[in-house]
């Protein structure tokens, strides 16, 4: 249960940071 959350939370990192990219 924790690790898939952390690995959601790591997934949900990278597209925060891919869109974040894209809008600067």
């Amino acid at each position: 249960m924790i690790h898939n959350a952390v690995l959601f939370n790591l997934t949900y990192y990278q597209l925060i940071s891919i869109t974040y990219q894209y809008t600067e």
